[in-house]
């Protein structure tokens, strides 16, 4: 299996993106400031009378006509509950599910969900040796074995995430048994794997950028990245703790970075001993978080999550909590013309770019006279010029 260092020189990238490679950071941040979306809407979706998930995770999938909303979790039996938002119809279809056991069950007690398309959706199940295909009815249709030998495996970082489809092969971030708070974590762990649905096997792997090998401190939460695909040649690699986003070649398996972030949201912090639990509940409430990364008609969207200022970062945690001191930015990067843009964000969890607009939610939920409940998202027109 082949290992790819996450950061090499003096390749090329077929989409026009090498005037960013030539830009360092913003010049300079007294220059921040936020811009407008064109304008803001609202949309509200019915929420199904069969929808009872306490706690849900998400990806999303494009169809032919719009990007569908994934949302999934477990239902009081085990079973892996799975809706699906389609906002062009601007509601909920009806609800896959896979039971938790049975030669049709993902044998686990939880799961991670990504859709290739409607009738192909790929079960991670956790701490497992292998993942399953199948199908819009719930019926499993194939078994993939890792087959690693460090027991690597899929593991999903955070409420999002998702998977790189290439031709006979999966992308997807990894994980074995070496804990997250290890010193050496970044040089025990191959974050990212190409899988060949073939063979079976793990043919190729990423590293960690080669600058967090000489780190001497410990993380405070899971360091693993995201991905998110650009085109068929290549695809991003979104860090949680990096100011900077990664690209990876596919045709010349090389890496290269760009800068896409802001001294404003703070900075990365490693820690001098092994965190405790309330260790990483501080870091948490006062750290940022590069949470997720989308490539969309051309454009670059980031997504961090941070204190509203920096000067909240010695408050009381519970003022922090109770003065809604968090927020959420996103980053508009331009791959033609290296400009950046920064938007203010609800705190929600769901982001879904779909062709002209991103749709943000779920923000509240209302219930009428016949008690039907209704799922409000904020409607973004993006500047797709």
């Amino acid at each position: 299996m082949k290992t790819i260092r996450s950061l090499i020189r003096g390749w090329w990238l077929p989409i026009p993106i090498l005037l960013l490679l030539a830009c360092g950071a913003n010049d300079s941040e007294e220059a921040f400031e936020y811009a407008n979306f064109d304008s803001v809407d609202s949309l509200e979706v019915v929420l199904p009378d069969a929808y009872n998930l306490l706690t849900t995770f998400w990806t999303t999938y494009q169809t032919d006509h719009t990007t569908r909303l994934v949302e999934y979790g477990l239902g009081n039996n085990g079973d892996l509950i799975i809706h699906q938002i389609d906002f062009t119809l601007e509601e909920y279809l009806e609800p896959i599910v896979i039971p938790k056991d049975g030669p049709d069950g993902f044998n686990s007690s939880t799961a991670s969900v990504y859709f290739k398309g409607a009738d192909s959706i790929y079960v991670f199940p956790a701490a497992k040796s292998s993942f399953f295909l199948f199908n819009s009815n719930g019926k499993k249709i194939g078994k993939y074995d890792y087959n690693a030998d460090a027991y690597e495996r899929h593991v999903k970082d955070g409420f999002y995430s998702n998977i790189i489809y290439l031709e006979n092969q999966l992308v997807f971030t990894t994980h074995n048994d070496v804990r997250w708070d290890d010193p050496e974590y970044f040089k025990k762990i191959l974050p990212i794997h190409f899988y060949d649905l073939a063979s079976s096997q793990f043919v190729a792997s990423i590293e960690f950028p080669e600058y967090t090998k000489g780190w001497e401190g410990w993380e405070i939460k899971s360091p693993g990245p995201q991905l998110a695909k650009i085109d068929e040649n290549s695809f991003l690699v979104n860090y949680g703790f990096s100011d900077s986003l990664f690209v990876y070649d596919i045709s010349t398996q090389s890496m290269k970075s760009l800068y896409c972030g802001s001294d404003v949201f703070g900075k990365h912090k490693l820690h001098a001993k092994p965190p405790e639990q309330w260790d990483q509940i501080k870091y948490l409430l006062k750290g940022m978080d590069y949470q997720s990364a989308f490539y969309h008609r051309g454009k670059i969207y980031r997504l961090v999550n941070h204190l509203k200022d920096q000067a909240y970062y010695n408050y009381p945690i519970q003022d922090i909590v109770g003065l809604n001191l968090r927020a959420v930015s996103l980053i508009e990067m331009d791959v033609q013309t290296a400009e950046l843009k920064f938007y203010k964000m609800p705190l929600a969890k769901y982001f879904v770019f779909d062709k002209e607009h991103l749709y943000v939610g779920s923000i509240s939920s209302r219930e009428d006279e016949a008690q039907t409940t209704y799922r409000t998202f904020y409607k973004y027109a993006l500047n797709t010029k």
